[in-house]
């Protein structure tokens, strides 16, 4: 097969009833394009990586591996490693996208080093389009960094809307870490800090339409999860440092805010024995970030912070209830 200019890595994890589907919108999407398909499997216990193994045979372009139950960060890296294209796309198995997505985005690569398209995010009972990201503007990495960490939505945060550089990725050493926490959202930092901000090109047309599902690896609380939030904050601290960016202490303090608030609502929504003396004693300790991170915090944090210390128990009830819905 010919060298691909494009790499799909999709990790899959006993999601048998997608594949199908999702080959089919690989191939429409490949329609006059020079791409490839690598799809990890996961460990799954269903029939995916036989049926992974049969696309594979059938078709050229697409490749099947497989690992033990290692999650996604070490599926994706295991992917970029047998990838061969000059640009890579993240794409989730259980998601759907526009035939045009890749023709779309890969034309505005060539004086770009990221490509950002608008998105579907359809929830339980409603779809919310998604079509401008809240980096648009920035020249400085300074403020690039700013808003990222600090006021990103779900169409900055996914990888699965953006088209990377693999020179860039490469060149950079860029990988996966921390185990199946914020992973996409680490990586996706590390590779900004590596481009001119300048050099990201926006797509406002919903391209993307991403499945947020109950029960994923975004919402599930899990014993570990603690110590993954500090692993992230320092990691994000450690690229903030590398990079040489200015307001590097206020950013790490407004990012801890921002991921400890996640976190809480993680042990609300899938923690059996939280409630609100414990969620007392989990605020106790962001005191002090607090006091240097007030100035960039999103209102909606700062209300939410407010709320879940005089009210922690009316705040877990009305959270798990708007969760439901939403």
């Amino acid at each position: 097969m010919p060298t691909p200019t494009i790499s799909v890595i999709t990790p899959v994890y006993n999601c048998e009833k997608d594949i199908q589907p999702f080959i089919e919108n690989f191939n429409k999407a490949s329609t006059g394009q020079s791409t490839e398909l690598i799809l990890i499997d996961d460990g799954s216990s269903d029939r995916t990586l036989s049926l992974i193994q049969s696309a594979a045979a059938k078709q050229d372009n697409i490749q099947a591996l497989s690992q033990h139950h290692l999650f996604q960060s070490a599926a994706r890296n295991k992917g970029m490693a047998h990838a061969h294209g000059k640009y890579f796309f993240f794409l989730d198995v259980d998601d759907r996208f526009s035939s045009k997505m890749f023709q779309k985005m890969t034309a505005k690569t060539e004086h770009n080093d990221l490509v950002i398209c608008g998105i579907n995010r359809v929830l339980q009972n409603n779809t919310l389009n998604m079509s401008h990201s809240v980096l648009e503007g920035t020249k400085s990495k300074e403020d690039l960094a700013k808003h990222f960490l600090i006021d990103r939505d779900q169409m900055d945060s996914g990888l699965w809307n953006k088209i990377f550089k693999a020179k860039i990725i490469n060149e950079n050493g860029l990988q996966f870490t921390n185990k199946n926490f914020v992973e996409d959202i680490l990586f996706l930092f590390r590779y900004l800090m590596c481009i001119n901000p300048q050099r990201i090109a926006y797509i406002h047309e919903p391209l993307y339409t991403y499945y947020q599902n109950s029960g994923t690896t975004t919402t599930t609380y899990y014993p570990e999860l603690d110590q993954l939030a500090k692993s992230y904050i320092d990691q994000v601290d450690k690229c903030l440092a590398f990079h040489h960016i200015a307001n590097r202490a206020e950013l790490v303090a407004n990012t801890f805010v921002r991921t400890e608030v996640y976190v809480l609502h993680r042990h609300i929504l899938g923690d059996t024995n939280w409630n609100g003396e414990k969620q007392k004693e989990f605020l106790s300790h962001l005191n002090k970030q607090l006091k240097n991170s007030s100035q960039l915090l999103p209102l909606k944090y700062r209300l939410g912070l407010i709320a879940m210390r005089l009210a922690p128990q009316l705040y877990i009830v009305t959270y798990r209830a708007y969760k439901h819905v939403h």
